[in-house]
């Protein structure tokens, strides 16, 4: 089903497109699939995946999109944070300048109005699923710290954005650090060993979109935990591992925020 949204001209077909990373090791379990299902159920829209390493290619998933009588094209980066990815990259496979807010995606003789929104994990709702999943692993601030894991980056980029998410658990009474896969510190090892300290129970949040080689082969070992993502810490405290942030339920409901201040 598509949706008809007023325009200055006349009513248009729209249709989301949610464009991901893509991971092999995510196949059959990716975020992109896992929220495009939960908004096509909240706003009626068909959904579209593209990814920028895997098929379909955001080209052929908005190609795709033409051949089916799309007029709009509400496209969704599914990333953590704005970035190079999300910004340029996206963009350029779509033919249009970085950091592009509107423009024109055409392919085969059809073409589409694109607009883009927003990021998820600099919104202001990733503090309700910060929280909703501290809640799903019964860690209260009294017993449990937290631990938030990011990708990292060699310019730092972001780092504003990863001390508000740290903020969030804080304000809410959690000893909560950042801790980062590569290439910043403090390192997943550095973290880890620093809360331990703390004498509580910890809980490891992966700030990833879908599961993949960093979160299932990298992270892990670093935590120290076993195949059911738990490690015993000992004197009755353990350290959990909990999924990748992408796949919780609340993402959709960010999404689905980064569309309605479209106001299309």
């Amino acid at each position: 089903m598509f949706i008809t949204v007023k325009s200055d001209a006349a009513a248009m077909k729209t249709a989301i497109l949610l464009i991901a990373h893509g991971a092999h090791e995510s196949e059959g379990n990716d975020s992109a699939e896992k929220n495009g299902a939960r908004l096509k159920e909240m706003t009626g829209m068909e959904v579209y995946q593209g990814y920028l390493h895997l098929d379909p290619t955001i080209d052929a998933a908005a190609g795709k999109m033409l051949a089916d009588g799309v007029e709009r094209i509400i496209a969704i980066p599914l990333f953590v944070f704005p970035g190079f990815l999300p910004d340029n990259s996206v963009r350029k496979e779509l033919g249009l300048a970085p950091g592009t807010a509107k423009g024109v995606f055409q392919k085969d003789g059809k073409s589409a109005e694109i607009v883009f929104t927003g990021t998820f994990a600099d919104h202001p709702l990733i503090e309700n699923v910060l929280v909703d999943v501290c809640k799903e692993y019964n860690a209260n601030p009294d017993d449990t710290s937290v631990m938030l894991i990011f990708h990292g980056s060699r310019n730092a980029a972001g780092s504003e954005l990863v001390d508000q998410c740290v903020g969030y658990l804080a304000k809410r009474g959690y000893e909560a650090m950042a801790s980062y896969n590569e290439f910043q510190s403090p390192t997943v090892e550095e973290a880890t060993d620093c809360l331990i300290k703390k004498g509580k129970n910890v809980l490891a949040i992966p700030v990833f979109v879908s599961p993949g080689g960093h979160t299932t082969s990298d992270i892990p070992p670093k935590l120290g935990v076993d195949g059911s993502r738990t490690r015993d810490l000992g004197g009755g405290k353990k350290l959990n591992y909990a999924k990748e942030i992408g796949m919780h339920n609340g993402i959709a409901d960010i999404l689905k925020a980064r569309i309605d201040e479209l106001k299309l």
